[in-house]
């Protein structure tokens, strides 16, 4: 096993050239691989990127039981980070434009002894070009010998476009994985583990103020009243992200649910009202996808005038609805 999965490394390197017969289960021990290749000997339909664990380290990285499915936390690294957000990189062959960068209070013109207001700041960048998260997810398997591992969910669109990421996010979590095409893992029923349920009169924003989740006092204050704004309104339950969800909270409603962040510069979401139950399921790409998201509202000085506006029309678009079936 050592000789092959150090000829496997070898290849990968691209330090040889000749042909090598890559065997049916070999690990790889890297921060990351730039080429897979070699993984075209491998059946497609049997193959399967994993590592062994012990229950500990099953939990820490975020799984309960076996059968749960998660999304890696992008507290990993920037593999992990990419395919939870994705990325956006800038585009030099166009000419630049203004942009908002950041959105904090301030004291206006320099006045300690003037009120605070929210100020966009602004400036010219070059547009910036969106690349879509991978979507990559991971389950937690057990073999008949009651062994656990964490394995990669590899559907059609993983195999045909991700494999290299897949890999990138395995070695960025374990350090090594093993690749392989005849490790056989006990039939399980999946459950994705995204969201928690906060008890009732639990208040997002009392937790955030003893977070270090910005330096800057202004800007968290400005998550902090966003999060006030929307405990304020009518709201059914509060549902803490998990996981590639880290950091959100879903604000469900009785005909939408608003996702917003407490990451600085992420956007809030108002997403069509569904059985939580099955919202809570989907991927985040799943969950964002343009037929779910009713409006998505940069966060910005004029956030909570666009969101009492957003909130205004989906009553009034409901109590129209209402009437004509009484109709």
């Amino acid at each position: 096993m050592i000789e092959e999965s150090y000829l496997a490394v070898l290849y990968i390197s691209g330090f040889i050239k000749e042909e090598v017969k890559i065997m049916t289960n070999i690990r790889i021990e890297r921060k990351s691989v730039r080429n897979v290749d070699f993984i075209k000997s491998y059946s497609m339909d049997n193959l399967k990127i994993y590592e062994k664990v012990t229950e500990a380290q099953a939990k820490n990285i975020g799984f309960r039981e076996v059968g749960d499915v998660i999304t890696p936390s992008q507290k990993y690294g920037s593999n992990c980070y990419k395919n939870i957000n994705g990325y956006t990189y800038a585009d030099k062959t166009k000419p630049k434009e203004s942009r908002v960068v950041a959105t904090f209070y301030m004291h206006p013109y320099g006045n300690r002894n003037s009120e605070e207001v929210l100020v966009d700041i602004s400036r010219d960048c070059y547009p910036r070009v969106n690349v879509e998260p991978y979507g990559i997810e991971i389950e937690l398997l057990m073999t008949e010998s009651e062994e656990l591992f964490v394995s990669v969910i590899l559907n059609e669109n993983i195999k045909k476009y991700y494999l290299k990421e897949a890999m990138n996010i395995m070695l960025e979590i374990f350090g090594g994985c093993y690749i392989g095409d005849t490790i056989k893992f006990s039939e399980i029923r999946r459950r994705r583990v995204n969201w928690i349920l906060l008890p009732q009169g639990t208040k997002p924003s009392e937790h955030i103020r003893n977070l270090d989740i910005v330096h800057n006092e202004y800007k968290r204050q400005f998550i902090i009243d966003r999060f006030e704004y929307l405990e304020a309104c009518e709201v059914e339950e509060i549902v803490q992200g998990l996981n590639s969800f880290q950091g959100y909270y879903a604000f469900v409603m009785k005909d939408y649910c608003i996702l917003e962040s407490a990451i600085y510069g992420n956007a809030t979401y108002i997403l069509r009202r569904e059985n939580w139950e099955e919202m809570s399921k989907k991927t985040k790409g799943e969950l964002l996808e343009e037929h779910n998201v009713v409006a998505r509202i940069e966060h910005t000085k004029n956030w909570q005038k666009y969101m009492k506006n957003q909130i205004s029309s989906l009553e009034k678009s409901r109590e129209c609805a209402n009437k004509d079936r009484e109709a």
